[in-house]
C-alpha cells in the first residue's frame, strides 16, 4: 500500500503530462502554421510576426509549446523502449529520467525564448 504510492504518482504524472502535452501540441500546432506562413507571404507579414514573437503572452505560448515537444518526445519514447523491451525496462526510473529532462527542457525553453 504506502511503499507503493510515489510510484504509483509518478507513473500517472508521467502518463497525464504526456497527454497534456500531445493537446498543447495539436492547439499549437495551427498557430506554428499560420505564423511561418504569415511570415513567408510578404514582407508585412514577416513584420507582422516579428511584433507577435514580441509579446509577452507569445513567449509564454513559445515556452509552454517548447516544454510539451520536448516532454511528448521523451515520454514517447520511454513509451517506445516499455514496447519493445517489456517490463525489463525499470519503469520507475524511466519515469523519473522522464520528469528530469522534461524540466530540462522547460529551462532550455525558457533560455531560448527570453533570450
Amino acid at each position: 500500500g504506502a511503499t507503493l504510492f510515489p510510484y504509483t504518482t509518478l507513473f500517472r504524472s508521467v502518463s497525464i503530462l504526456h497527454r497534456v502535452a500531445g493537446v498543447i501540441l495539436v492547439m499549437a500546432t495551427p498557430a506554428v502554421i499560420y505564423l511561418l506562413s504569415a511570415s513567408l507571404e510578404s514582407v508585412d507579414g514577416y513584420q507582422y510576426v516579428q511584433a507577435t514573437l514580441d509579446l509577452a503572452l507569445f513567449k509564454l505560448f513559445a515556452i509552454v509549446a517548447l516544454w510539451a515537444f520536448g516532454h511528448h518526445i521523451f515520454a514517447g519514447v520511454r513509451l517506445l523502449l516499455i514496447d519493445s523491451l517489456g517490463r525489463s525496462t525499470s519503469g520507475y526510473a524511466s519515469a523519473r529520467w522522464v520528469l528530469v529532462l522534461s524540466g530540462m527542457g522547460l529551462l532550455v525553453a525558457i533560455l531560448l525564448v527570453l533570450t
